[in-house]
Order: structure tokens, then sequence, then C-alpha cells
């Protein structure tokens, strides 16, 4: 049997390793733009996510890429326009319809002349309100125009809840066996009216009515008083309950009107404006561009990963040119090593380099508010994300930092940029022993001066295969 068994020794195999470390760390198919950050080790599916983004660009023609990105810049435009015209309550249509003064005729080029300086105005008091010590009384009532409508949206939310209230006592009541009381005849009545005043109010003056639902819903508005008038005759007039027919309609008068505020209380408020203006197989289609910033504590780590980085990002300015490939790709690296010839080594392999190596901390919500600032100066509209990898600390910080620019963002008017933000966290609190862990020290022999850095073997993340691999290790995977 062993005589007969084949040598497979000399036979390449090829592992893939799927998992945290191996994995993009968001989808892009529904963003425009993504920042993301990767702190110490969280690098890798940071890394991963920039691979995958520097692969995609390779596989397209930058003039032609470039070019769609301004054609889409033009359709968003059109899109923009016919979404608002239909924007708009059934009340304000109404009013619109029966006003009796002409009003003069505007065309799309206009209102987009209109919109454009408006957002430059906006756009002068988002810098106007970074001062906060200035600017405190402008800052409060921006905020609470702003917050105004946040608090009726939270309000709405609790009439589902109001809804299924409704629709079990009128169920409950007019099919138990006992007899009510005269008063409960007359509770009923009154939440039934509230509730429908409550879903007329939300379906008439709060609503967009941009699709044939909202229509429904007035038609249920025009009906509910007849309907309310009928029921009333049967509990006073008549002293009695609903017969069971009479409890399937109002059972499916009422659901209605709970499934229509529960579906508008979850659905999301801002939709990414993707899906109405990439064509299918569109290049533009992709996303327009990835910044990433890492920043780390050891000159040693970043001299392992910065080759991987840079073999990318130079392949994609060897196929874009450098001024094309900074307009869908950024890099920046921070370096927070305490060891100054570390620094020194790192500065002097890489200092020339196409990316950005900056040696000091990173302001978390400087970064944020400039990302947003590029969105407002160069779109009408984006749709970012804010991606993280790192610890759970440094996670719930820039969690409140993109919740601070969410404010401003708001606050100055420019709600057509929105961002989300993922996170993955990875360990539990630093240990005593390395928080007191010693930095490393220059050595004294001249002689050993690439110790730690040059002396160094790279990091391997893909496949041998992979044209943009080098050659590296498992082992040398350790410092994750």
């Amino acid at each position: 049997m062993l005589s007969e068994e084949k040598d497979i020794s000399n036979i390449r195999k090829f592992v893939e390793v799927m998992g945290p470390y191996g994995t993009s760390l968001a989808k892009t198919e529904e963003y425009s733009h993504i920042l993301s950050l990767g702190s110490g080790t969280g690098i890798v599916p940071v890394l991963s996510l920039f691979k995958q983004h520097v692969r995609k660009m390779l596989s397209l023609d930058p003039i032609r890429y470039l070019q769609e990105l301004e054609h889409r810049e033009i359709r968003l435009n059109r899109v923009q326009l016919e979404m608002d015209k239909r924007k708009g309550c059934i009340a304000k249509k109404v009013y619109a319809i029966c006003r009796s003064n002409q009003q003069v005729v505007i065309g799309n080029q206009d209102k987009l002349e209109a919109s454009i300086r408006k957002d430059l105005i906006r756009h002068d008091e988002l810098f106007n309100l970074s001062d906060i010590r200035t600017n405190m009384a402008g800052l409060r009532k921006k905020a609470d125009q702003s917050t105004r409508s946040l608090y009726g949206i939270v309000l709405l939310c609790l009439a589902p809840v109001f809804g299924v209230v409704v629709l079990g006592l009128t169920i409950s009541w007019n099919t138990t066996e006992v007899d009510l009381a005269p008063g409960m005849f007359v509770a009923l009545e009154v939440i039934t009216v509230l509730f429908q005043a409550i879903f007329g109010f939300a379906s008439l003056c709060v609503w967009d009515s941009t699709s044939i639902s909202n229509y429904i819903d007035l038609v249920f508005c025009l009906v509910a008083p007849f309907a309310d008038w009928y029921w009333f005759i049967v509990y006073e007039l008549r002293g009695a309950k609903l017969s069971p027919d009479e409890v399937i309609l109002a059972s499916i008068f009422h659901g209605y009107m709970t499934l229509r505020l529960w579906s508008r209380a979850v659905s999301p408020r801002h939709k990414t404006w993707k899906k109405h203006v990439d064509a299918t197989g569109s290049a533009a289609a992709n996303l327009n561009c990835l910044e990433m910033i890492w920043t780390t504590r050891s000159a040693s780590q970043a001299s392992k990963i910065l080759p991987d980085i840079l073999s990318h990002y130079n392949a994609l300015v060897a196929a874009w040119g450098s001024h094309n490939a900074h307009k869908v790709c950024r890099v920046s690296v921070y370096v927070t090593d305490p060891d100054l010839y570390a620094c020194t080594l790192l500065d002097q392999e890489f200092g020339s380099c196409g990316i950005k190596i900056i040696y000091g901390r990173l302001d978390i919500p400087r970064s944020i508010q400039d990302h947003t600032l590029r969105m407002i100066d160069s779109h009408r509209r984006s749709y970012s994300l804010l991606a993280f990898c790192g610890s759970p600390k440094l996670a719930h910080e820039i969690h409140r930092s993109k919740i601070s620019n969410d404010m401003i963002t708001a606050i100055t008017g420019h709600k057509k940029h929105q961002m989300e933000f993922v996170s993955e966290s990875y360990g539990g609190p630093p240990s005593k022993s390395k928080l007191e862990g010693k930095a490393q020290t220059r050595p004294d022999d001249e002689n050993k001066q690439d110790f730690g850095l040059n002396s160094r073997s790279d990091v391997r993340y893909e496949s041998p295969n992979n044209s943009f691999s080098d050659s590296k290790t498992l082992d040398d995977m350790s410092f994750i």
C-alpha cells in the first residue's frame, strides 16, 4: 500500500484563512465614501478593505471612471430636483393648489442655482459654528430647530403602540360576554377618535406624499368620521356591542392605521441615493473614495505593514497617476512611538514614499469634521461610512466624535450628507504590565542601527500567487 501512494510533497497547497483578520471591515455597495480608521493591529481588516478597493480601481479605466463620476453628479442633481418636487405632505400640496395668487414660474436651473447658493451659505455657517464660544446663541437656536423635528419623530414612534391598545380593546370589549359599564363605551370612543386623529395628523401633515400609500391614507382619513359616527350610534343609542362583522371591519380599519404607523416608525429616515443614480454595470457604481487612517504605537510594527500598503498604493499610482490615485484613495499613518530613534529609522526608510506619515497623535474629531467638510465642498449629497477597528475605549471615543459631527452637520442644514458608523473591537482593558512597559532604547553599537526595523521580515495577508504579495510567513503575524 505504501508503494502505491503518490508523492504529494511537491504539490503546492493554498490555504484561505477566513475570519476577522482576513475579512473586509464593511460592505461598500451602499456608500459613496469611506473613512476607515485602524488602531494598532486593527489595521488588518482595514487593510483588507483597502486592498479590495485598490483591486476594483485597477480593473477600471481611470479616464472613463472619472468621466462617469462627473456624469453621475449631473444625474444626481436631476434626481434631487425630481425628488424635491415630490416632497411635501398632502396638506401643503393642497394648500399650494388652492392659493389664488399667481406664483412666479421657476425653472429647474433657477432651483439648482438657488440650492447651490443656499449650500454655500450653510457651508460658511459650518465654519462659523465651530467656534462655540463666540456663536453660542446662534448655535442654541439652530440646535433647537434641528432637534425639534427629532422630538416629533420620537413621539410618533409611540403611535403604533397606542394603535395596538385601541385595536385590542375594540376586539376584547366587543367580543366578551360580560356586560360593559357605560363609561367603558365612552372611553373606547375617546381613544378611538384620539388614535385616528394622530394617524390623520401624521399622514396629512407630516409624511411626504411620494407614493400611492399616502393617498390610501387620505381615503381612510376621509372615511374615519363616518365610521366613527356609525359605531357611536351602536354604542350610545342602541347601547349594544358591535356585531362580529362590524368587529372585523373595525379591526381591519384600525389594523391598517397601526401597520402604517409602524412601517413609517421603523423605516430609515435617510436612504442611500446610489440606487437612484447608479446604472447597472456602471463603473461609477463603485466606491468613490477610500480614506484609510492607521495609528500605531510601534514604529517597528509600522515598518512591517508599510511595505504591504505601499505595494498596493504604488500599483494604483502607476496605473492611474498620482493625482487621480489621490482622488480615489488616501492613506495616512500616525506613529506615536516614544522611541525617537525608531521613528528616525522609520522616517529614513519610508519618508519619501507616496503616503503621508505623521509622528504624533491623531485628532479624531478633526479628521471626521474634515471628511464632512470635503463632502460638503465637492458633493451635493453623500452617504459615507465611518469604519473603525481597534480597542473598545477608542471605539467609544470615535462614536462620540461622530455624533458631535452629526449634530453640527444637522444644525447647519447639511442633512443630505449622511454618515454611518461601524466598529469592530477586540481584547479587553490593558494589563498593568503593558501599561508600565518600557520603551525601546537606542542600542549603543552603531553597527546595530537596524535593530527592530530594517532587520524585519515582511508580512503577508494574501496567497503567494497574488501579484501584490511579497514574501511573508505566518510566523511574522505574531505581532497580531
